[in-house]
């Protein structure tokens, strides 16, 4: 007797703010029993992070992922677009400046200019109507009801404040009284990307949604510090932070300077199998990143770096890296200066080690915030939260290796991400690089949405067994 195979179920989503598709990919990724997320639309007012998205993620096409101001297109044309008046799923991060610590500092240094009128104190709401797009995520799921909803955010959203008729509330309530008003009971956590196996101390706010009585479970913590004992030691079947230069080692180096922009090495450095002797080699003196078992997690993360899964890409291009192109080394200053900034470990180079003309070659001012300036990545651990504006911050983002005296490119800021190699984000040479920092910036890591994927999943089949 032939033994049937169980039918799969198909979980209807739509991403509002799809960006290039870090949360679509994660959550395309992600299994559980037999249901699969169907992807029905997504929506980013940004045509090349909309070209980037068609190009990458399966299932996308002119016809469900849309070039469009939220405001505008407004949820009933987009039901009458897609055939859906409702879905199972509605995921997104409505992009919030004012709330992060770095928007609040730049409208402020505005406000002490005169150039901003605000009359609220430094923590009151700031008047940016960027901050108020989640107002339009409300009204998606207010329209389409979905069983469940994932909001993700700066973590800065969680300490904001709004100022209403004479009072302060925090900001989180105010949404999440947005959300209670159309029949919503949400929970909400911070969530720092290292603690789920992405080379990246990047933490955000998750917020989620359901009908009724919340029995979300949120992911469990799979990784910490290499600090801490359970870590270090391998307990309760946890794993080491990946370090950033576990998570970039195998890519092709550029040691030295370099004199092309257009410079292309495509080939891998290294075979995944014979990364652990070359970081054991290279780090022969630190202890605690040498364990066996951090050596294991950082095979399996090139592994999955190096897999093509899910997205569109052709297998005959995974024996190749995209989007590896470093930019060109062209001020004396930069020269000079590059192989004197080592790792903070050990020495942090200070305003005072730079000479003169070194000063006026790097436009460095009078230095009081000179440790903002320039960085390099410690190798030895996550890097720090890779921003969108790294295309004009390079300079906070040297390469871990002290070796390769330069910023690091898009392929190495998306690894930190957690982006797989076959994620093309130059949509095969389309989009600038400009674009892909500021896309792959912006992103929510996709392993950190697969991890929330899988818990959408259970979620939804328990629901299913209920009923």
């Amino acid at each position: 007797m032939e033994r049937k195979e169980k039918k799969v179920k198909l979980i209807t989503v739509i991403d509002l703010f799809s960006g290039c598709g870090g949360l679509s990919l994660g959550l395309k990724s992600s299994q559980y029993g037999s249901s699969k997320f169907k992807f029905v639309a997504s929506i980013d007012n940004d045509p090349k992070a909309v070209q980037s998205y068609i190009y990458n993620i399966p299932d996308a096409n002119d016809n469900n992922a849309f070039c469009e101001d939220l405001v505008k297109f407004g949820p009933e044309k987009l039901s009458k677009r897609i055939g859906y008046k409702n879905v199972d799923v509605i995921v997104g991060g409505p992009p919030c400046p004012g709330f992060s610590v770095l928007g609040r500092s730049k409208i402020m240094g505005l406000v002490r200019k005169g150039k901003w009128n605000l009359s609220e104190e430094r923590h009151a709401f700031i008047d940016d109507p960027r901050n108020k797009l989640f107002h339009e995520f409300v009204k998606y799921v207010d329209y389409f009801q979905p069983e469940i909803f994932l909001f993700e955010n700066v973590k800065g959203l969680g300490s904001h404040k709004k100022r209403e008729s004479g009072t302060v509330r925090d900001m989180i309530d105010v949404i999440k009284n947005e959300f209670a008003l159309i029949g919503y009971e949400t929970k909400s956590q911070v969530i720092n990307s290292a603690n789920y196996g992405v080379p990246q101390a990047r933490e955000r706010y998750f917020l989620v949604g359901t009908k009724n009585k919340n029995e979300f479970e949120y992911p469990i913590q799979t990784h910490y510090a290499n600090s801490d004992q359970k870590g270090g030691n391998g307990q309760d079947g946890m794993f080491n932070h990946i370090s950033s230069m576990q998570a970039i080692i195998d890519l092709p180096r550029f040691v030295g300077f370099v004199e092309e922009e257009n410079l292309i090495k495509e080939d891998y450095e290294y075979q995944v199998e014979e990364v652990d002797k070359v970081y054991r080699k290279k780090y022969s003196n630190d202890v605690i990143t040498l364990n066996t078992k951090s050596f294991l997690e950082m095979k399996s993360f090139l592994k999955i770096m190096r897999t093509n899964d899910v997205l569109k890409t052709k297998v005959a291009n995974l024996e190749k890296v995209s989007c590896h192109i470093p930019r060109k080394i062209n001020e004396l200053g930069d020269r000079e200066i590059f192989p004197l900034i080592k790792n903070e470990r050990d020495y942090k180079f200070q305003y005072g080690d730079l000479q003169k003309n070194h000063k006026h070659l790097m436009r460095l001012g009078d230095g009081k915030s000179f440790s903002d300036k320039i960085r390099r990545i410690p190798w030895w651990k996550p890097s720090w939260t890779v921003v969108a504006h790294l295309a004009l911050d390079g300079y906070l983002f040297l390469h871990p290796d002290t070796d390769q005296n330069r910023s690091i490119t898009a392929r190495e800021a998306a690894r930190f991400q957690s982006f797989p190699d076959c994620f093309d984000f130059s949509a095969n040479g389309i989009i600038a690089k400009t674009h892909q920092y500021r896309h792959i910036g912006n992103a929510v890591p996709p392993l950190v949405a697969k991890s929330f994927g899988i818990e959408i999943l259970k979620y939804m089949n328990n629901k299913d067994d209920e009923n």
